[in-house]
């Protein structure tokens, strides 16, 4: 049986059919878009009537069944775009770091380095809950977005070398998913807010999780550092010079 007479094919007992609406030339229908389902209810069936009147699909019958595949273009179209948007993956924002950094240039590369520096992070309301005995640690792990990064590449040259490295080997902001995590130490927690300290982190950037920092887990001893060897000595007085930033953020 061809792939696409199968899109409507077995719909169980256990399951249900999920229709969403889409906009088609200023008016709405109705499209199916779970694969393989079957028509085994009464209600499946006014479904697929409204969607074949609709001319979103069209039927065939083989045998004692019925299969339908959807036969309007537009609808394909949108599916396909669906089906992208659902390998993606997404994240929502739990919080908002705030720093005293306004903008990239200027900024420590290092939360090592950005010894004593005040910060705060406000975690939204609905995830407060999350926080409960996170006052115990001293140090967290903040996870972030860098919301001012230019699109990623794959090759940059770090603050601390004059080279080009794979962005994998280094710590650059601009990357192909902008993540970034900075290890800050946690002075006291008031409600819904973090206050902390070693904050390298931008004014405004969105908070993704928040961990806690385990020497335990988190120290190892490492035998090699890259081409940072020759370059870690820099750290102290190393800046951020605004290069892997949008320009216009940095104005």
């Amino acid at each position: 049986m061809k792939e696409e007479l199968k899109l409507f094919k077995a719909l169980s007992d256990e399951t249900r059919l999920k229709i969403v609406e889409f906009l088609l030339d200023g008016e709405k229908c109705v499209c199916e878009i779970v694969p393989y389902t079957k028509r085994s209810q009464p209600t499946v069936s006014i479904q697929l009537s409204k969607l074949k009147n609709l001319g979103i699909i069209e039927s065939r019958r083989v045998g004692k069944s019925i299969y339908y595949r959807i036969s309007n273009p537009k609808v394909k179209k949108i599916l396909n775009f669906i089906n992208k948007k659902m390998d993606e993956i997404g994240y929502t924002p739990i919080g908002v770091i705030h720093s005293s950094f306004r903008r990239a240039k200027g900024t420590p590369i290092q939360s090592i380095v950005a010894k004593d520096t005040p910060g705060m992070v406000e975690v939204f309301p609905e995830y407060a809950g999350g926080l409960k005995d996170i006052e115990d640690f001293s140090h967290i792990i903040l996870i972030y977005h860098f919301h001012q990064s230019k699109k990623g590449m794959l090759k940059v040259k770090p603050y601390m070398d004059k080279q080009m490295h794979g962005v994998f080997a280094t710590r650059s902001p601009s990357r192909p998913n902008p993540i970034g995590i900075s290890v800050v130490r946690l002075i006291r927690v008031d409600g819904n807010i973090l206050y902390v300290k070693d904050v390298d982190i931008i004014d405004g950037t969105p908070l993704l999780d928040i961990k806690p920092y385990v020497p335990e887990f988190d120290v190892r001893d490492a035998e090699r550092i890259g081409w940072l060897k020759e370059n870690v000595k820099k750290l102290s007085t190393a800046k951020d010079d605004g290069r892997f930033v949008n320009s216009r953020e940095n104005e």
